[in-house]
């Protein structure tokens, strides 16, 4: 049995080193899925045979000395709005019940030809946005560390927890992987905006959702990123070069923590959050305290922006969304297109969405001046513990301790890492975000992996 806590670096020099085979590994990992997905809800698509069959291809290239490509033989999943040929892509909405896309994303093509191997799709909210996972079409999805509580959005952060992949690919147009990652401990990278293709991702909200990868460690987001970057000529968004990750030494870093957003959170999970900055302050670091402005005017932005572009963009995938694909979306869905509809009537536009962009572009201003004066800033990845699922997540239009903590950045497009960071006193994991300048992804993954070696919370698995 393959440890729980291996690292995509560790399998890779098993393989390599021929202490353990392809086959074998996946088998370890099919396993657990098929042991820990009825308790969890996490996958909502397995293509076990096609798996197995690419994993005895890659085997055989070990056996002949051709292995190669820095995720050779690792299994991954992706989010259910990113396209995997054949499998079942359903954007977690009924208004895609039954769509299996004839072509990959770029993102799964990139990692297929690194030697990864794709097992399945995951389970998350409607088209990868909403409250904390408690309203999923395949089912809420469970937090493994105490099944009673939401795992995420969606299942991203709690499929690698779980060991069922060693890593995995999702959407975050408000916080959504970072508040999971926070609330499993695992570590989740959200590189800015432009950094990540989006040919065959079906996007939420066009000008708010970053590509994000959910991983053990800081060093595994790292070697992700570096293979799934880049422009491709398909997504006219993408205009960064493959980004390169070298990891430096955090001494001399400035990094300012937001007194408003800390003041949110209660006692114990701020001292577990303030850990983070405490130990890169023992490294060399500077750490200083300050006033943040406009977060919750980011959040209303955030919140008008989105659904107008959610109201826009739906009708690419139903033509009848008021006739019968209206019915069709959850009460999340409903809410967000008429309010999105409501926002956009001439009569609107100008108070409301057009007031909500030019915030974002205060927002923007604002968040460019910070980050001239600090290299980083640390923050909490959401306001609270893990919620207990309930049925419906009381019609909640935006799932606000997550929106205070994340509008800004997705406003922005700025890179950040969620890090595990300890435990509450009743056991729920805490994570603390760091955001960084714009296409400066080494800094935050420096950082990061900098606290990893001094802590360890990361390396931690749940007994399911």
């Amino acid at each position: 049995m393959i440890p729980a806590s291996l690292t995509v670096s560790g399998l890779v020099k098993k393989f390599k080193s021929r202490e353990l085979s392809v086959t074998e590994a996946l088998m370890d990992y099919i396993l657990n899925i098929e042991t820990n997905n009825p308790k969890t809800g996490t996958f909502i698509y397995c293509d076990f045979e096609r798996a197995i069959a690419r994993a005895e291809k890659l085997q055989k290239k070990l056996e002949e000395g051709r292995a190669s490509g820095p995720l050779f033989g690792v299994p991954f999943a992706v989010e259910a709005n990113i396209f995997y040929e054949g499998g079942g892509c359903n954007c977690g909405s009924t208004v895609m019940k039954n769509f299996k896309p004839d072509y990959s994303s770029t993102i799964v093509e990139r990692l297929e030809r690194a030697g990864a191997i794709c097992v399945g799709t995951l389970n998350s909210e409607e088209f990868g946005v909403g409250g904390q996972g408690g309203e999923c079409l395949a089912g809420p999805v469970r937090n493994p560390w105490k099944l009673s509580c939401a795992g995420g959005t969606n299942a991203c952060a709690a499929a690698v927890v779980s060991s069922m992949v060693l890593f995995a690919v999702g959407t975050d147009s408000c916080g959504e992987l970072r508040s999971a990652a926070s609330h499993n401990s695992v570590t989740a990278l959200v590189p800015g905006k432009g950094t990540i293709s989006h040919h065959g991702v079906c996007d939420a909200y066009s000008s708010l959702t970053q590509i994000g990868i959910v991983a053990r460690d800081a060093t595994d987001c790292a070697t992700v990123l570096q293979t799934i970057s880049g422009a491709d000529g398909k997504d006219m968004n993408c205009t960064r070069e493959k980004v390169m990750l070298p990891l430096y030494n955090v001494s001399g870093l400035s990094i300012g923590v937001p007194a408003e957003l800390m003041n949110l959170i209660d006692g114990a999970q701020r001292g577990r959050i303030l850990s983070l900055p405490d130990a890169l302050h023992q490294c060399g670091s500077e750490v200083e305290v300050f006033s943040m402005p406009l977060i919750r005017e980011a959040f209303y932005a955030h919140r008008v922006i989105s659904s107008a572009e959610w109201a826009l963009n739906i009708s690419k995938f139903s033509s009848e969304v008021f006739g019968g694909g209206l019915s069709s979306l959850t009460y999340e869905g409903k809410s967000r297109l008429l309010y999105g509809k409501y926002v956009l009537l001439p009569e609107n536009s100008d108070r409301l969405y057009t007031n909500a962009l030019r915030i974002r572009q205060m927002v923007c201003d604002r968040m460019e001046e910070m980050l001239k004066k600090y290299s980083l800033l640390m923050m909490p990845a959401v306001l609270s513990s893990p919620p207990p699922i309930t049925k419906k997540n009381t019609g909640e239009l935006f799932y606000s301790p997550v929106a205070l903590c994340s509008s800004f950045v997705n406003l922005s497009g700025l890179p950040s890492v969620c890090v595990p960071c300890g435990f509450t006193d009743d056991g729920l994991p805490v994570g603390c975000q760091i955001v960084g300048r714009k296409n400066n992804e080494s800094a935050i993954l420096s950082a990061a992996a900098t606290f990893q070696k001094i802590t360890g919370y990361h390396m931690l698995v749940p007994k399911i």
